[in-house]
């Protein structure tokens, strides 16, 4: 038996014709419990996260976007799957936009990241997959923290016609399921892999 619920809310403000802001905040949850033939696991998630966006217009050509944003995960289940377990992943950004003419847009953008993971319980000792896959890893928490700068170019040769080119950084955060699931699945099974760590590129 599973379901999920989402929520989500998104408030605007323009103090000044110049100036807006933008409030958006969601909940999502997500809730699964098996039969006894799979053993009676079960599991509850929720996902918290809000975003705050300031748009301001420093000049007749150029714009400023200003924000925050964060995004808490909480995971409750056995101790033999996921655990008890706190993920956040909170950001600072900025991006400013200038136009020099009709014809061409330049972009810069600079984004802060901070990934924030707690080690949880210790894990059941009926763990699927024995000591080498502690489900805990080294038992301490987990913090990454990242700088991703962002270059773009768009161009407006024709009346229809838009070219767009852009150079940056960014990564992706894995999630709890990711990192400390453990079970055995129709024979198939399944361990954790504490060590994970966000993975960079660039494009």
């Amino acid at each position: 038996i599973s379901w999920k619920l989402g929520l989500a809310s998104q408030l605007s403000y323009a103090p000044s014709i110049d100036t807006g802001i933008e409030l958006r905040n969601s909940y999502f949850r997500t809730d699964f419990d098996n039969s006894d033939a799979a053993a009676g696991l079960g599991s509850v998630g929720h996902k918290i996260g809000t975003d705050l966006r300031l748009d301001h217009a420093i000049a007749d050509k150029a714009d400023l976007k200003i924000g925050g944003s964060g995004i808490l995960d909480l995971v409750n289940s056995p101790g033999d799957f996921l655990g008890r377990r706190n993920v956040a992943n909170l950001a600072l950004y900025s991006q400013l936009t200038y136009e020099p003419n009709p014809l061409a847009e330049v972009l810069l953008g600079l984004r802060y990241d901070a990934y924030l993971r707690s080690a949880g319980e210790a894990a059941s000792t009926n763990s699927h997959c024995g000591g080498d896959f502690a489900i805990d890893g080294d038992g301490a928490d987990t913090r990454e923290y990242q700088f991703s700068p962002q270059l773009g170019l768009t161009v407006h040769p024709l009346s229809a016609t838009w070219l767009r080119a852009s150079v940056s950084r960014g990564f992706r955060s894995p999630s709890v399921t990711e990192v400390h699931a453990q079970a055995d699945a129709s024979g198939v099974l399944v361990c954790p892999n504490s060590p994970l760590k966000n993975r960079c590129c660039a494009e």
